[in-house]
């Protein structure tokens, strides 16, 4: 006679737990146009855990960056049209312009936002439904405080030796 229990009590082969679990089915492919390279476009990725913020520039020769979440030192938006947003930290200022910036917000209150990227037509399918973020352009800039004083500007405060 067996009770609800029994599954419990068998003894497990330890070689069997060491075994990988058998593989999920593939995820389907992204689609793209027959005949044509281009990635669909997602103006932003978000998810748990993220340490840097990845800024993607779809220009070509244009570098991304990579911004640690623990060097993001302020960001502004305009939250009337959520149509610009600004971020500074390492030692950069990066301006993002386009719609519907909202939900991208949002993720780097959470510290999930895990990428943003730009969108150019000749990189990407189609720019998304006017309900979707679109990511417009970003340019990014290193900032820097005053100069140092010139030489001459510093001479009168030395001391003649």
């Amino acid at each position: 006679m067996s009770d609800v229990l029994d599954r419990f009590r068998k003894r497990v082969d330890p070689r069997r737990e060491l075994e990988a679990p058998p593989a999920s089915p593939a995820a389907p492919p992204a689609p793209v146009h027959p005949g044509d390279g281009r990635e669909p476009y997602v103006a932003f990725g978000a998810k748990d855990n993220v340490n840097d913020l990845v800024i993607r520039l779809a220009r070509p020769g244009a570098l991304s960056q990579a911004l640690p979440y623990h060097y993001l030192t302020g960001y502004s938006f305009d939250d009337g049209t959520w149509t610009i947003l600004f971020l500074t930290g390492n030692g950069l200022g990066i301006e993002i312009r386009g719609r519907n910036l909202k939900p991208i917000v949002d993720a780097i209150q959470l510290r999930k936002c895990e990428f943003i990227q730009e969108y150019r037509a000749e990189r990407f399918q189609r720019p998304p439904p006017a309900d979707q973020p679109l990511v417009e352009s970003i340019s990014v800039e290193v900032l820097q405080g005053p100069g140092a004083p010139e030489e001459k500007d510093a001479a009168p405060n030395r001391r003649a030796g």
